[in-house]
């Protein structure tokens, strides 16, 4: 049916983008819960719904699989697109980590969290003004400022909320070029927003 075709050509197109942002958030059916789906940018929309929010109805879906190594993926902080079985390259959504940063500077009043958050707006305006950004010193100071949070993190374990610092302060080691892949590329941008509003 045209109904059909038209699916198939908006999923072929979805799996072609060069960068392709996604985000599922969770919806109630008959009182329970499930989950909807975006895949796309800010010409596509594909959506999808699944009882439940994991890898299998990730690759249910049939787009991240057909998807290589020189594309590009934007999401929020989720571990499934780490799986090695998927080949495009991962973008952190840098207002999804500024979240997370205010969360913690609130619960622990830690400042590293307020640099960092300066450091990542400023080179994004760089970015949004045409101004080339130093991705050698952007790096170097991303890393200070990590060293400087996981040392007030192992002096303050009396904190409460020590451990979710601690947490971010592992994340933001392990995914440092993906939180910092905004910077490197043109087409990519600060933040997957797109994709939220679209749910």
């Amino acid at each position: 049916s045209a109904v059909r075709q038209f699916y198939l050509d908006l999923q072929l197109a979805v799996i072609r983008l060069k960068l392709m942002f996604w985000d599922d958030t969770v919806i109630r059916i008959n009182g329970k819960n499930a989950i909807i789906r975006f895949y796309g940018n800010e010409r596509l929309a594909l959506y999808y719904a699944h009882e439940k929010k994991d890898t299998e109805s990730v690759d249910d879906d049939g787009i991240k699989l057909l998807r290589g190594e020189d594309q590009f993926s934007m999401h929020d902080h989720n571990t499934i697109n780490y799986n090695p079985k998927y080949k495009e390259q991962d973008a952190e959504c840098g207002i999804h980590l500024i979240r997370r940063l205010k969360r913690i500077l609130d619960d622990t009043k830690h400042e590293w969290c307020n640099d960092l958050i300066k450091l990542l707006v400023s080179a994004n305006n760089q970015k949004k003004e045409g101004k080339p950004i130093n991705l050698d010193k952007l790096r170097a100071d991303y890393d200070d400022i990590i060293k400087q949070g996981q040392e007030i993190n192992k002096a303050d374990k009396d904190n409460y909320f020590w451990k979710n610092e601690r947490s971010l302060l592992n994340d933001l080691t392990k995914y440092k070029e993906n939180y910092l892949m905004f910077a490197a590329y043109d087409f990519i941008p600060f933040t997957n927003n797109l994709s939220e509003r679209s749910l």
